[in-house]
């Protein structure tokens, strides 16, 4: 078995992502729990099966092995592909801390890599209702100029926000849009929060100029495209706002669950006082949503339900 895993890896360095594969799972697949040369295998696997676009894959893998903790000699390479993850949205970060990193003491680690650990760990100190630990991590985290540095201060801005004090959270969001080392998906994110404040405060114009700021890639503006339709329908704008309905059901977005684009349709066609059409609207809602909806009332499980579970893929 060996032999196989040396060229296992040799076809990995080769960029030979197929080849690579299969002897890297048949190997996987036969070496026992106990063996230590399966950390090593599994962490290969995961990286090429990453590369082949198998990124659900690649992230349970990765996070086994962190989990495991068993070869301490791949955890800073395992960290470090699941943060490659995380930043290019394949894995989703609150479970990222909830299964793997929430109060794991995980040794030296590379600057970056300690960073990202960090920053989720202060996530999840937060979530799990120890503000104190969370926010003096992530003020010494916001001290430095890295990635996860940035991600830092648009935490603690949105922290802030969700503690009431909307003033000092948007003057921390205001300064990622003014410095020009602010990574793009951390500028993004900040223009969205600010956007949504805007929103809130019935500023709609406001809050659609900096929703319009936006300059992610197309099929990850899915939600911004939604939120701009309901600031239209919100500022009287029916006519944009049904334009922006048309333009979510494009091919790009055909994996964003968002039952609100019928109300959306029904509330702007109901400004336009085209009645009949807006009825037409939520009756389609009812019909496509109605047994969903009484199943939410009656709390009852809904992960085999197949909207659902269309919405999960």
């Amino acid at each position: 078995i060996d032999i196989r895993i040396d060229q296992a890896l040799e076809l990995h360095h080769k960029k030979a992502w197929n080849e690579a594969a299969g002897l890297l799972f048949a190997a996987w697949r036969d070496l026992p729990d106990t063996d230590l040369r399966r950390e090593t295998v599994s962490l290969y696997l995961a990286l090429t099966l990453d590369e082949l676009g198998f990124s659900q894959a690649a992230g349970d893998l990765l996070m086994e092995l962190v989990r495991a903790r068993r070869a301490p000699e791949i955890m800073g390479p395992a960290l470090e592909r699941l943060d490659a993850l995380v930043r290019r949205q394949r894995l989703d970060g609150e479970r990222l801390v909830d299964e793997v990193l929430y109060a794991q003491q995980l040794g030296e680690l590379p600057d970056e890599t300690h960073d990202f650990v960090e920053y989720h760990q202060a996530l999840g100190d937060l979530r799990k209702g120890f503000p104190a630990w969370g926010e003096r991590r992530l003020e010494a985290l916001a001290k430095q100029s890295r990635h996860w540095s940035y991600r830092a201060r648009h935490g603690l801005a949105v922290h802030r926000i969700s503690r009431g004090n909307v003033e000092g959270g948007e003057k921390l969001l205001q300064a990622l849009l003014e410095d020009g080392s602010t990574p793009n998906d951390v500028r993004n994110d900040a223009r969205l929060a600010l956007a949504r404040e805007a929103y809130e405060r019935k500023d709609f114009e406001a809050a659609f100029k900096l929703y319009h700021q936006v300059d992610s890639p197309l099929p990850l503006q899915d939600v911004v495209l939604l939120e701009k339709a309901w600031d239209r329908v919100a500022a009287r704008d029916p006519r944009r706002a049904l334009g922006m309905v048309v333009g979510l059901g494009a091919p790009v977005y055909r994996r964003l669950f968002a039952p609100e684009r019928h109300l959306i349709n029904a509330m702007a066609l109901r400004q336009l006082c085209q009645f009949r059409a807006a009825h037409v609207a939520v009756r389609e809602f009812r019909s496509r949503y109605g047994k969903l909806l009484q199943k939410i009332r009656r709390r009852e499980e809904l992960v085999t339900e197949p909207l659902v579970q269309a919405a999960l893929e």
